[in-house]
């Protein structure tokens, strides 16, 4: 359900009610308790909402994962997709650490300039 505005928004929210409370009503509940904290992008500039609604650091993750698959036509094996998936994490994992080292190694430093 995409809506260009609050309006429109509040339109479908009434029509997805509609259509689909008696088939799913917890859901639908969930929804319309939380209708203030889905529409929250309305409030920001238009020009942003296409990238706010988007945003997934999940997907951005294994986003290189997705391109290796498409490119070899599937994984091949389980083990291979299991390697290439952990590939991109190990990768951020050891940016962390590099990072991390560079901040005590400053911090060390600092302490003997002080000394």
């Amino acid at each position: 359900m995409y809506a260009d505005g609050r309006k429109n928004f509040d339109r479908e929210l009434a029509r997805f009610v509609a259509e689909y409370q008696s088939k799913y009503p917890k859901a639908v509940e969930a929804l319309v308790d939380d209708k203030e904290a889905l529409s929250a992008f309305f409030d920001l500039p238009a020009d942003h909402w296409k990238h706010l609604r988007t945003t997934n650091p999940i997907e951005s993750t294994f986003a290189t994962v997705k391109l290796r698959t498409r490119v070899t036509r599937g994984a091949g094996s389980r083990a291979h997709a299991t390697r290439a998936s952990r590939r991109p994490l190990r990768r951020r994992k050891q940016q962390e650490r590099t990072k991390e080292e560079i901040k005590s190694e400053e911090t060390k430093k600092a302490g003997k300039i002080a000394a």
